[in-house]
């Protein structure tokens, strides 16, 4: 039987890392990382680790150790290019990169992560440019990717076209460069070949929902009437809050004379399309100023509510790396895990923060709450046992002590 308990409210990181054959030289960065010390490789294993994890401050103090040791250490600063990009603070991401590529200029991935952050901004030029110089460094599939979606907002579609093409040239399982060339055929108007491409990308990620999207899309266009619906339904029931899917299903069914249910889904759509609206508005204040720590608080907040719950924690992450020592936001953090079905994480989680201050009541409740859902009885027994001692008063964590006397009286 299921039981509920209650709550409070509330890929390799260096680029040059490939390996090199035998005959080939060493780079100075790959020089430098034999020798390094092993204090140095522990502060730059420790740096990725707090990185990849959402600890930027952490994560950016122990590069400053990295640096004191091996100022000329190319990985140093293309690892701060990765954290200020994360922490969309673009242009200190940028020099960062440009750090690197001084240190060493062969240093691959820092002009492709150039020219995407300039892609971002919406200097498309030079986001070319950078990607013509990576180009000269070490041609790879996700750079002739962007490449291409570069060149496609550009309006210049031999390029991009080309560009796709070379990126699955050189790998033939990347389904985005698939999915990317599809909807430059379908843009210009080649229907057929689209819908091959997107089919072709779909096979080799059959879960994907944005594949099933676009492929139903591309169907409902084609007149495919009833074989797109089958694809945009898949959609809508991963995915209620898609605006293009919603929309496009109730115009298929509409088409199918089956005007109720389709009624429901344009309504639906307009649901989806101000949440989506809201989305746009609280990127719009990210991008204005990132070191607003309620811009990205808000951010989480409409992806949470969207079900979005990958992005509302990663979101949530760079509020904390701006002030990381606020353990309510912690508890914050811990408690949208719990919600997005991350139990052993918010388990971890909530039990940092106890460590580091045992009187916050919340989290103890919580933590009490995550062990109970992963069926840890005796765990979440001491976990709300230690909640009354904090607060004798509390009505939430006698009532979960409660239902677990009577799970065990009920054998």
């Amino acid at each position: 039987m299921i039981r509920r308990f209650c709550m409070v409210a509330v890929a390799c990181l260096l680029a040059g890392c490939a390996q090199q054959d035998a005959e080939e030289s060493l780079t100075r960065t790959e020089e430098l990382r034999e020798s390094l010390d092993l204090n140095v490789q522990r502060f730059m294993l420790q740096a990725e680790a707090a990185w990849r994890q959402g600890n930027y401050l952490h994560a950016l103090a122990l590069t400053d150790s990295v640096e004191k040791y091996v100022p000329e250490l190319a990985d140093t600063y293309f690892l701060r290019g990765r954290i200020y990009t994360d922490l969309n603070q673009l242009e200190i991401a940028n020099a960062a990169y440009a750090t690197a590529l001084a240190a060493d200029e062969q240093y691959r991935g820092a002009h492709m992560n150039i020219g995407i952050n300039y892609f971002r901004r919406g200097q498309l030029r030079d986001a070319i440019d950078a990607f013509r110089r990576e180009e000269a460094v070490m041609p790879n599939t996700h750079l002739y990717l962007e490449m291409g979606r570069t060149y496609a907002k550009l309006g210049m579609a031999d390029s991009a076209q080309w560009s796709y093409e070379q990126s699955i040239m050189i790998d033939s399982t990347n389904t985005t460069a698939y999915m990317w060339l599809g909807q430059l055929h379908e843009e210009m108007g080649d229907f057929e070949t689209a819908i091959a491409l997107s089919k072709r990308a779909a096979k080799i990620r059959p879960e994907s929902v944005d594949y099933r999207y676009v492929i139903g899309t591309q169907l409902l266009r084609m007149g495919e009437v009833e074989e797109a619906v089958a694809q945009l339904r898949m959609v809508v029931e991963e995915r209620q809050w898609h605006h293009g899917a919603q929309y496009n299903l109730g115009q298929a069914l509409m088409r199918l004379g089956e005007e109720d249910e389709a009624e429901i889904h344009l309504a639906l759509a307009e649901e989806a399309q101000q949440i989506q609206q809201d989305i746009n508005e609280a990127h719009e204040a990210v991008n204005r100023d990132p070191s607003d720590v309620q811009n990205w608080l808000h951010l989480s907040e409409v992806h949470r509510k969207a079900g979005m719950y990958d992005r509302a924690l990663d979101a949530y992450k760079r509020a904390i790396a701006i002030i990381p020592n606020d353990l309510r936001m912690h508890v914050n953090l811990a408690s949208l895990m719990l919600e997005s079905g991350d139990t052993d994480g918010a388990i971890a989680q909530y039990r940092m923060i106890v460590d580091r201050d045992p009187s916050l009541t919340d989290a103890w409740l919580n933590l009490g709450v995550a062990y109970g859902n992963a069926e840890r009885y005796d765990e979440a027994r001491q976990a709300w046992e230690m909640t009354i001692r904090l607060d004798p008063d509390n009505r939430t964590a006698r009532n979960n002590l409660n239902t677990l006397a009577r799970m065990a009286s009920e054998g």
